[in-house]
Parts: C-alpha cells; structure tokens; sequence
C-alpha cells in the first residue's frame, strides 16, 4: 500500500519559505515586548487548560492553552507548540497538561490544524500560533517545541526544519518526516517518536527510527499499546522528560544533575520492569539509559551505574545474549515480510483496471491474504497476532479512506467500489465504509446496491438523516421509494456530527 499521506505540501522547499515567512516573528524582541504590558492586559488565568484563545492579528485562527501554574511574564519559558489531525487543540493538550505544569512549559495547541485536506492549512495555522503567542507570553526562544499526532506530526517536523536554530525537538505521534523530505546528519533537532503497536503506521516509526539510529542523531522511539493514535499520558510526560535531558546536553538549559538523576531512576525502575517479559527492548532501554545521560549525571550515579552493567550483561552474558539476538532478527524479520507483503498488495490494486474492477473482488481477496491475516490475528502467538492486525490496520485505512478518496475525486466509480468491498471484509461494522459504499454504487448507477449499502449503514449506526438527505452523491437514489422509506425510518431530521 502506498504510505498513508497526511500533509500534502512537505517539500524542504517549503521549509524554507516558511522560515523566510516567520523571520520576523521569531528574532529576539526586547524584554517588554515579550511581556504581557499593562496596556494589553490578558484574561487568561495559569494552572488550567483553556480551550479556546483568538490569535489578534487573525480571528480565524486560535489554539488551546495552558500556562504552568507559576507562570510569570519576569522569565522566559519552554513553549510546546501542538497540531492533532483533526484541529483538536484541548485533546491534544490533554495528555501534556501534567508534565508542563512539573516541568513549566507552556502548551498552546491548534484548533485547526487538519490532516488529509486538499488545501493544507498547517503553515497558515502556525504561523499565526507563533506570532500570537510570541507577542503574548515570555518564551524562551532558545526552548521552542513542536509536537503533532499524524499528518500533524508532519507539520510539527517541518516546522522544526523551518527553524533550525529555535527548535530544540519534535515530538512525533504515529507520524514522522514529511514524505518528500528524509533526515540527514545535519537535523537541528532531536526527535521523540511514539506509535501503537497495532497502528498501521507502526512500519514508518520503526524504519525511521533505523534512519536515526544510522545517522547517528538523538533520537527516541517508544511504542505502546494502542492503535492510530495520540500517545497516553504517561508517554507524553516520559516525552518532555527526554527534551528537558536533551537541554541538558546541549545547553539550552541549565544543568541540573539531581532532576537528571531523578528522570533516570524512573526510566531505570522503567527498564527493569521489561526484562522479564520483553528483554530485548530492555537492553534497548538501557542503552538509552546509558547515552542520555552520561554527559549530564555524575558517572557513579546508581542507576548510569545499573544501566551500564545491565546493557552489557544483556549484550554479552551466553545465557542471554542469544536469545535476545533470535528476539531482535524474529522483530527485524517480520517486519520486512509485512512491508513486503503491503508492497505486493499495493501492486495489485494498482494493476486493476477500471473496466475489469468489478470481476476482482475475490481474487484480490485471496491475494491479499484476508481471510488468513483475521485468523492469524487471533493467533495465541502475540507477536504474529499483532503483525496480522497491523497489516490488516494498513489495508482498511487504504481500501477504506485513501484509495477510495483518490478514485472518487476522478470519478473512477468501479475501482473506489472494489476498494470499499475490500475494506468491508476487512471491518464489516462500520458505518462510514457503507455510506460512501453507497455513495460510488450511485454514481455508477446501481441504484439496488447502492441502497443495499445505504440500508447497511443505517444498521451500523449511521444517524444523521440530514447527512443522506443533502448528499449530492446520493441524489440519484432519492427519487426510489426504498430511499424515502429508509431516510423516513430514521426519524426527525438531526444535526450532522
């Protein structure tokens, strides 16, 4: 399958314009101009997550803030700037409010960025964000972060590659670089990368996470239980905790060994607690351990101490060793067969025809390896269960939204129909794959399908009757009676979601 695509204009290029675009507004100003003046007071109180603040210069335009409980205009501070997918400024901030308020860090999270949007409105989003919030609050230009979830992830990416001397990191969930635009040794800033394990981009995070690793750049990759989505709260307080170590090294802020030496007795106790169950990423979080905080505690600190003994045990000891190696070439292994497997799926949907489409839905379905991969998923082996799930996490956001979407907005009909049918075996219970299933068998023509897959939608939920009622794909459906009938049974007109 082609890499689901959630930011459309990521070219370096753009990077670049952007920087230009944001010169002014991110150069030193003077103290006072930092600063809340008596002029223009502000009524925004700290120590809570407000949903909603206006950017002056555009009204369109606003975020979600918190400001740390002890906020003072008399001092600078780190700033995390947030993009969710889908403009969710208090959600994606959610998660971080704890970690700012321990750490001091002000949150100020867009309510509009957008991901898989025809016209990308992320650079206009942040730079509005970042002008406002520069003229607001006393930021420490030097401690600038970004952090977005998916296509948002992109954006928080190209932000950092806009300004490579003011952002210190990105925190990237389920989502990495923009696709046009790779690191290389010379990234500014370090990168917190965090995916599900059954998130179907679990495959970008972890070959990106390899690029990092062979670049030899500061860099973190943590993958817990969860699919498509924003990282727990936990996670997100592990992930500033790793940008505040990060500081540390590289003199954005002052050192402070006894906070350091607190952070790494928690990934310690952390790292422990995996070498029962999951040794490899054990040895892999002593490693960690071991490179992020060499340079900022004392080298006889207990747990610097631990880590380095345990990494080399881990690494060396012939009880343990071999089987950690079996562990690291079985992960490294399953993944190249899923992405091959994805690869060879991408391919075959690619070579249908639009005037054959119709006649390969169960060739496909054979191909594609459906039915095995649900089994498989529900496999007591959990490794191969959760590769089953991923590969079949690929395919339904592929055959359900991407492709779909792309053969729609040409009007190729009878491709978009195979590519829902596929995603209906895939998940036959929801709603949304339905409707737009009746949709492209509208427009094709087959009103009884069409209809059919209306009728299907409705049962799995589907409850909006303005929804139908004023879809324009739908409009050669509303002169049958089965139609009316169906939209009549769904009582009294309600308010789209």
């Amino acid at each position: 399958m082609a890499r689901p695509q959630a930011h459309p204009t990521s070219s370096l290029s753009l990077a670049v314009m952007i920087g230009l675009l944001f010169a002014n507004t991110i150069s030193p100003q003077p103290a006072a101009a930092r600063s809340n003046s008596p002029s223009t007071p502000i009524e925004i109180h700290s120590g809570e997550l407000i949903a909603k603040i206006t950017t002056r210069a555009d009204p369109k335009f606003s975020y979600a803030l918190y400001l740390p409980s002890g906020y003072s205009p008399e001092k600078t501070w780190p700033i995390l700037f947030l993009f969710d997918a889908r403009g969710r400024g208090t959600h994606a901030a959610e998660r971080f409010v704890s970690a700012a308020e321990k750490y001091g860090w002000i949150l100020v999270s867009s309510n509009d960025s957008r991901s898989d949007e025809t016209v990308d409105p992320n650079v206009a989003a942040m730079q509005a964000m970042l002008a406002d919030a520069r003229k607001r609050f006393a930021i420490d230009l030097r401690r600038l972060y970004a952090s977005g979830f998916s296509g948002g992830a992109r954006a928080a990416c190209l932000m950092g590659l806009a300004f490579p001397d003011a952002i210190a990191g990105v925190i990237g969930a389920s989502g990495g670089f923009p696709l046009e635009q790779r690191p290389d040794q010379n990234l500014p800033f370090g990168f917190f990368g965090t995916v599900g394990d059954l998130d179907f981009n679990y495959y970008e995070m972890q070959l990106l996470d390899r690029d990092l690793a062979d670049l030899g750049l500061r860099h973190r990759l943590a993958v817990f239980e969860g699919t498509h989505q924003w990282m727990p709260t936990e996670l997100a307080t592990e992930a500033i905790e790793w940008m505040e170590i990060q500081a540390m090294r590289s003199a954005r802020r002052t050192k402070d060994p006894s906070l350091a030496a607190t952070i790494a007795k928690e990934r310690a106790n952390h790292a422990r607690a995996l070498e029962s169950t999951q040794p490899l990423d054990a040895r892999l979080a002593w490693e960690a351990l071991v490179e992020d905080f060499t340079e900022v505690i004392a080298a006889d600190e207990p747990a610097l101490v631990e880590a380095r003994e345990r990494a080399k045990k881990l690494a060396t000891d012939p009880a343990i060793a071999p089987n950690i190696a079996k562990a690291k070439r079985l992960r490294d292994q399953s993944i190249r067969r899923d992405l091959e497997q994805i690869r060879r799926a991408q391919q075959a949907l690619a070579a249908v025809s639009p005037e054959n489409a119709a006649s390969n839905l169960g060739r496909l379905l054979t191909f594609l390896r459906i039915r095995d991969l649900k089994n498989q998923a529900k496999s007591a082996d959990h490794d191969q269960s959760l590769s089953a799930q991923r590969v079949l996490a690929t395919y339904r956001v592929q055959t359900s939204f991407y492709l779909p979407r792309e053969f729609m907005a040409r009007k190729d009909w009878t491709r978009a129909e195979l590519c829902l049918e596929i995603a209906t075996e895939i998940e036959s219970r929801d709603e949304e794959v339905w409707l737009h299933l009746a949709e492209v068998r509208a427009q094709s023509g087959n009103k009884k399908r069409a209809l059919a897959a209306l009728e299907r939608a409705i049962e799995e939920g589907l409850k909006s009757r303005e929804l139908i009622e004023a879809n324009e794909l739908l409009a050669p459906l509303r002169s049958e009676e089965r139609f009316r009938e169906l939209v009549s049974k769904m009582g009294d007109p309600v308010t789209p979601p």
